[in-house]
């Protein structure tokens, strides 16, 4: 029975992660997909009822006529990412994620609609290539970060998770164009780096920043960015896993 209940879940995943490929025509051995395509749907609906139950996507807009570039962050296209829900993880699913809006959305073929935007309580992690994202503002220790920091809940970039948390919002932006009628506009990528730890959640854009939110090893993390030579483009380069390293080692 356990060995029946694996190769339906792993079936399942598989085909999961194909269903908005056999949408646009991609070609695939028939049979072989109706088979996976019966496991996965025996299997979701066994547990949880059906996809939509799980995932509570509704259809999702992102067309923006005579603007210049995309709302998508990191790429336009679909990217094969992981998906943790409450109730499911789904280790391959296709996946976008609009900074403009900040709304996760998926690919699906059972809901019959090009892009599916997630319900934000249904999400508890996602990852896209090498970036992990969590949704912050489920409960009264995220609300009240928030509420310090004055920001609204939402999808954050997860860099760095240990007695401090590294966060970055990824963003995009609608810039105007005043002097060309025949555009609206162009989205522009933005990030914001922020620290969480027992202090709060602080952005931080600068050497001073990192102190006030490192507070509690101030001396010795001054005395680090000195000895490195660490400059806050470096930080962004690569650097702020080293910096947060050493500040959990003291």
């Amino acid at each position: 029975m356990r060995n029946s209940l694996c190769l339906l879940i792993s079936l399942g995943a598989s085909f999961l992660s194909m269903l908005p490929f056999l949408a646009h025509g991609q070609d695939a051995p028939t049979r072989f997909l109706d088979q996976q395509q019966m496991a996965a749907e025996t299997w979701v609906q066994a547990r949880h009822g059906s996809m939509e139950q799980i995932l509570q996507g509704r259809e999702h807009y992102a067309q923006y006529p005579k603007v210049l570039g995309h709302p998508f962050w990191p790429a336009e296209d679909w990217l094969i990412g992981r998906l943790e829900t409450p109730l499911y993880t789904f280790p391959e699913i296709l996946l976008k994620y609009d900074a403009y809006q900040d709304i996760l959305v998926f690919g699906s073929d059972s809901m019959r609609v090009d892009m599916s935007a997630l319900d934000p309580s249904r999400v508890g992690r996602f990852a896209m290539l090498t970036h992990q994202f969590l949704y912050l503002g489920k409960n009264s220790e995220e609300q009240a970060a928030l509420a310090g920091a004055k920001l609204e809940p939402g999808y954050f970039e997860l860099l760095y998770d240990g007695r401090v948390r590294l966060l970055v919002k990824r963003k995009k932006i609608l810039r105007k164009e005043n002097d060309d009628p025949d555009r609206r506009g162009e989205f522009v990528a933005r990030s914001q780096y922020w620290l969480w730890n027992k202090q709060g959640l602080r952005r931080v854009e600068s050497r001073g920043d990192t102190l006030k939110a490192l507070t509690d090893q101030r001396q010795a993390i001054k005395a680090y960015w000195r000895q490195q030579s660490l400059t806050m483009k470096r930080l962004q380069q690569g650097g702020w896993t080293e910096l947060l390293t050493y500040y959990d080692s003291l």
